[in-house]
């Protein structure tokens, strides 16, 4: 499916829409990138799409607007994750891995970071970070405390 992917700032990080799509008279939601750099996906999208979402919440620094100069993001660029809602809990995947309590939905954060290759194009690794079974907020905590804020 060809899609239009975009970047905007509404207030609680960035949204992703797709301007080629409507639902309910509205641009389609595909993503949401949070505050620290968290991608939590609306929809299926191609590889092609995703790298770009990835590459822009791990190496954008955009403002709220053009007349404010408060930054978007809380973290300085260079690392990202996605996070995704898992369709089980602890009786599936086991307790939270940061706070050892049960959970009754189980998230999944990918974390990764962003190069530039010998060419000066930006790619995505892995390298250096490990993924994280939990609680959201537990998941996303220790993606932030790994940062220098």
């Amino acid at each position: 499916m060809k899609r239009d992917i975009n970047f905007a700032h509404l207030g609680n990080g960035i949204s992703v829409y797709d301007r080629l799509h409507e639902k309910n008279g509205d641009y389609e939601s595909v993503a949401h990138i949070d505050r620290y750099r968290v991608i939590e996906y609306r929809a299926n999208i191609t590889e092609e799409y995703r790298k770009k979402v990835e590459i822009y919440a791990a190496t954008k620094d955009p403002r709220i607007s053009t007349t404010q100069d408060q930054k978007v993001f809380e973290t300085r660029p260079g690392v990202a994750a996605r996070i995704k809602k898992l369709q089980s809990g602890s009786g599936r995947y086991g307790e939270c891995e940061v706070c050892h309590k049960d959970v009754d939905t189980t998230y999944l954060l990918t974390p990764f970071r962003a190069y530039q290759t010998q060419r000066n194009e930006t790619g995505l690794t892995h390298h250096k970070t490990h993924d994280v079974f939990g609680h959201k907020n537990c998941c996303i905590q220790t993606l932030t405390s790994s940062l220098d804020l």
